[in-house]
């Protein structure tokens, strides 16, 4: 459900970052920090240099803002990015094997599976 809204809000002209905090807030229900739509330009478009995606920087955003705990931050980060790098083949913006929409739809998908896995430990 994260992922498919995220790709419409994508399709609508969003950031890749943008449309996945706006999805999270739209499919939990959850206000995130206004401030953290201020880093979306920044971190775009592989922070310029097609560095790491920004929709996998605001997706671990996301989950640090909600898990809260540290160690499980961490295992979460590292699980999220490893069925990232698996699924898009990297976790590099210039690297991915797809489109920045699927890309999105596919870090809201795995987001959402995440944030699932990790609420239940």
């Amino acid at each position: 459900m994260l992922g498919k809204r995220a790709s419409e809000l994508y399709r609508r002209g969003e950031s890749c970052s943008a449309c996945i905090l706006k999805a999270y807030e739209d499919v939990y229900g959850m206000r995130l920090p206004k401030d953290y739509y201020k880093i979306c330009p920044g971190i775009n478009n592989g922070f310029g240099t097609g560095g790491m995606c920004s929709a996998a920087v605001a997706a671990v955003i996301v989950l640090a803002y909600r898990l809260r705990d540290e160690t499980m931050i961490k295992q979460a980060r590292i699980y999220f990015l490893t069925a990232v790098n698996e699924k898009l083949k990297s976790t590099s913006c210039g690297r991915l094997k797809t489109d920045c929409r699927t890309a999105v739809f596919e870090c809201g998908e795995i987001l959402e599976e995440t944030i699932d896995k990790f609420e239940k430990e």
